[in-house]
């Protein structure tokens, strides 16, 4: 029986680590497509660049840079603390079929992750849970096609969004610790989706990433939005390119990039006036999108609705963010939500908030 159960455990961990190798391996492949079809279209540029940008494909996943200090590799690091709980999720309230979902996802993760530390606290019911409620009625009621994640993190939406809705998931996540963890706790729980170990901007470049010294989950393309003592040099390609690259198809976009979210949007125009997808986006007050997100979006025909704590969305003629930070999500819709999703939107929000809050006794 004991050695039953190490051979279990054993295998359970190379499933993991397959998981983990075939999106590593596809997110590589993406970026040396890239610089493929660059030589294609221009030879006499492209050529001289592609062994070097095959190399940063190969490598820029696993290094991190002290801006004063040598190279520090991320899987060199002192083990930490973990973090293991299981988080509870909601109930659907809808009969539409669905299968057998999972009552809860487990998250094993170090100490030191933002986002694992908050919904431990929690759960779901305190987490962004007018904007989850939002998502998950979209997941339901929007036409078809993908759920995109920009700044992803360790991928809750998308883990929802591959749970509830069955769309296609892609998460694009720079930080490159943290889309490890992320395809970890997607294998832990044995849902697959797509992320994409890149930023996401106006254009195609390369971009440092300042690692901020508070949180992961202020990692931001933007110097110094906050304090930071590391970075990491990065691939950054726009939502154009990369749906030409793939032929994907978004049908919800979420945006929370740590005060580029205009540049995303910028990086996505033929995105809006072809597949005019709703976007959920993150709008920090007194901060740089909150100044030029209007001016990116007038002109697309799409309307803006701060997302509060009302059962009714708050359309506004700008997109200015809270003065208090306490409501910071947008809804940019390309039509006015019907009556089918504005009842979603509020049964969802029920089903969040009575999530039950994760027990602590999990905690290593």
């Amino acid at each position: 029986a004991y050695l039953q159960k190490n051979l279990a455990r054993t295998l359970g961990d190379l499933r993991r680590v397959e998981a983990e190798l075939a999106a590593l391996r596809a997110s590589v492949t993406m970026r040396v497509g890239r610089a493929v079809v660059d030589v294609a279209r221009s030879p006499r540029t492209g050529i001289p660049k592609l062994p070097g940008r095959l190399r940063e494909a190969w490598r820029s996943h696993r290094t991190t840079r002290k801006r004063e200090g040598a190279p520090v590799g991320i899987r060199a690091r002192p083990a930490q603390p973990r973090r293991t709980f299981d988080l509870p999720l909601p109930v659907p309230p809808h009969d539409k079929p669905t299968g057998r979902l999972p009552r809860c996802l487990r998250i094993d993760v170090p100490d030191s992750l933002y986002v694992a530390r908050v919904l431990q606290s929690k759960g779901l019911r305190t987490y962004e849970p007018d904007m989850l409620a939002w998502f998950l009625a979209l997941g339901d009621t929007a036409r078809p096609g993908a759920v995109w994640d920009v700044g992803a993190n360790i991928g809750i939406y998308g883990l929802l969004a591959r749970i509830y809705s069955g769309r296609e998931v892609v998460g694009f996540e720079p930080t490159p610790e943290v889309a490890a963890w992320a395809r970890r706790i997607a294998a832990d729980n044995d849902l697959s989706y797509r992320l994409e170990q890149l930023a996401v901007g106006e254009t195609e470049s390369t971009a440092t990433l300042f690692l901020s010294d508070r949180t992961d989950s202020s990692n931001s393309l933007a110097k110094g939005f906050r304090k930071s003592s590391h970075d990491v040099e990065v691939l950054v390609e726009s939502l154009d390119r990369y749906a030409a690259l793939t032929g994907g198809q978004a049908a919800i976009l979420k945006i929370d990039t740590e005060t580029t979210e205009h540049l995303v949007l910028r990086g996505a125009r033929r995105i809006l006036a072809e597949h005019r997808p709703w976007v959920f986006c993150e709008v920090l007050a007194n901060r740089e999108p909150a100044r030029r997100l209007t001016e990116v979006m007038r002109g697309t025909g799409y309307r803006y609705y701060q997302l509060t704590s009302e059962s009714s969305l708050v359309e506004q003629d700008e997109i200015t963010g809270d003065p208090r930070n306490k409501f910071p999500n947008y809804l940019l819709a390309p039509v006015e939500p019907d009556r089918e999703t504005v009842a979603a939107a509020r049964a969802w929000r029920t089903a969040v908030t009575a999530c039950a809050t994760p027990t602590r006794h999990h905690q290593q």
